[in-house]
């Protein structure tokens, strides 16, 4: 396979309040807009004021993305597919990741990068021990998880997660450590 050289990168942060994953996700838009990345980072406009103190040099646009919990899971997915559909036509990304709170937060985003063919990262922050959330049971052929690829923030989450979008474990990456970050050369 050949590598793909990539210079924009869009983070589509499907949330709408600061937490851990809001927090992370700006310190690596962060991280990875000093290496000399492009990064947008896409989020609901009540979230910019706390992603600015973490963001660096990553530019924050607002997209009414965030899952909201009280909604219907195809409302969420229509307006995260219209918006995801605005973004990638505004800044042409190489490639999506979708750090998610919860494992249905992004399936809208997750369905546009597949129709998008776009090379994308999820990213997943926590995943519940029963049953997969039927709305990613109802989305799977449309997301693409044998394209996809995951990584997760601990074991137990990448378990969960496999399960979840019914991919092989070996499918989920973990995360690296801080300490494991810092001995990267």
């Amino acid at each position: 396979m050949t590598p793909i050289r990539l210079s924009r990168l869009l983070i589509a942060l499907p949330s709408t309040r600061m937490g851990g994953t809001e927090r992370h996700s700006a310190e690596l838009a962060a991280r990875l807009a000093a290496r000399g990345l492009a990064v947008t980072l896409a989020a609901e406009p009540a979230l910019h004021e706390a992603l600015a103190r973490h963001a660096g040099g990553a530019w924050l646009v607002a997209a009414a993305i965030g899952w909201e919990e009280t909604a219907a899971a195809d409302a969420n997915e229509a307006r995260q597919i219209a918006e995801a559909e605005r973004l990638f036509a505004a800044h042409a990304p190489d490639i999506v990741m979708l750090p998610l709170p919860w494992p249905d937060a992004g399936l809208g985003l997750m369905r546009a990068a597949a129709a998008a063919a776009l090379p994308r990262l999820v990213l997943l922050h926590l995943a519940g021990d029963g049953p997969p959330p039927a709305a990613v049971a109802a989305a799977l052929p449309a997301i693409d998880a044998a394209g996809t690829a995951f990584a997760a923030v601990s074991a137990p989450v990448a378990r969960r997660a496999a399960r979840i979008f019914g991919v092989p474990p070996a499918q989920v990456a973990l995360q690296l450590t801080r300490e494991e970050l810092h001995a990267v050369p």
